[in-house]
């Protein structure tokens, strides 16, 4: 009778057992992670600040983002320290190739502490990266934008927001890409 010994526990595993069973077949597309709903307070703040934002490269010339021609702006915010950050970078890099200049432009947000220029630099020459850099060396841009924690890029398009990632992202996945040049057909 060793059977009634275990049975609670054989009864709790089959309940389990059910319903993650359960969940998995109602609910299946919901276990998979997906990027956040972009909230509209957070849009129209992204976009007040699009508008009236200056920012200074670390080649020294400044930028006002509601002036930049190109349709297509994206911010990318990261530091060096950060290894999401840079695992981007490569299709970051792709994706600035894939788009004419007139087309999309691409300005990275540094929020390095120490020696900032210096990783800055490094950074550049190991990942090739050839768009524009702000030093944000006290946060101020970080802080405008009410970003606590990185990476997060902003893809805007005419200065409006169409799409908000947290976290690393593939920028040449065919989703991506697909996205972008359907915006540029509206152009």
């Amino acid at each position: 009778m060793k059977l009634k010994k275990y049975f609670p526990l054989f009864a709790f595993v089959v309940v389990l057992t059910g319903y993650l069973f359960g969940q998995v077949i109602f609910n299946g597309s919901e276990t998979i992670a997906t990027q956040s709903e972009i909230s509209e307070s957070e849009k129209k703040h992204y976009e007040s600040v699009f508008q009236t934002l200056e920012v200074t490269t670390t080649e020294d010339k400044k930028i006002k983002l509601s002036s930049i021609e190109s349709p297509i702006v994206i911010l990318n915010f990261w530091a060096s320290w950060c290894k999401p950050c840079l695992q981007e970078f490569p299709s970051l890099v792709e994706l600035e190739k894939t788009f004419e200049t007139k087309d999309l432009k691409i300005i990275g947000i540094n929020s390095d502490y120490e020696d900032q220029i210096k990783n800055i630099k490094k950074t550049v020459d190991k990942f090739k990266l050839s768009f524009d850099i702000v030093a944000d060396l006290d946060n101020k841009v970080l802080e405008t934008y009410m970003i606590s924690a990185i990476p997060v890029s902003i893809i805007y398009f005419k200065g409006k927001v169409v799409d908000i990632s947290k976290g690393e992202k593939d920028f040449t996945s065919e989703e991506n890409l697909s996205s972008l040049k359907n915006l540029l057909v509206k152009k």
